[in-house]
């Protein structure tokens, strides 16, 4: 019995030590941008490039960022549609929340308008 305990207690330290399994309880999040230009020559020069880097730093991923779309139903989101994937939520608000993201919003304030959310992902 004694050594059944310890095997069990090996297994769970394991487990919640194990970067793979607390990675794989960690769900992603995505931020969706739908972004309508006032100013695109601007917003592709000027904006585009330090969204890039503010993003990365964050360890976000561009999953999409496009003008190109198919409007199935309803109203279309704008020119341009961003998909980027955070790690969790809580990188995605600290994001939101960061010095670089409200840097990144002045930037921008003249070259587009925006309506952004983020999803958590499975």
């Amino acid at each position: 019995m004694k050594v059944r305990n310890k095997f069990c207690r090996l297994l769970i330290l394991v487990f919640t030590l194990s970067p793979v399994y607390s990675y794989s309880q960690t769900k992603p999040a995505f931020m969706v941008s739908e972004i309508t230009y006032l100013d695109k020559e601007k917003y592709v020069n000027l904006y585009a490039p330090e969204a890039k880097k503010a993003f990365a730093d964050h360890e976000a991923i561009f999953i999409a960022s496009t003008d190109e779309k198919v409007v199935v139903r309803g109203d279309s989101p704008g020119h341009r549609v961003v998909i980027a994937k955070f790690p969790s939520i809580e990188k995605a608000t600290a994001f939101i929340a960061s010095d670089k993201y409200k840097k990144l919003r002045e930037i921008g304030a003249p070259f587009f308008i925006s309506r952004v959310y983020i999803i958590e992902g499975n």
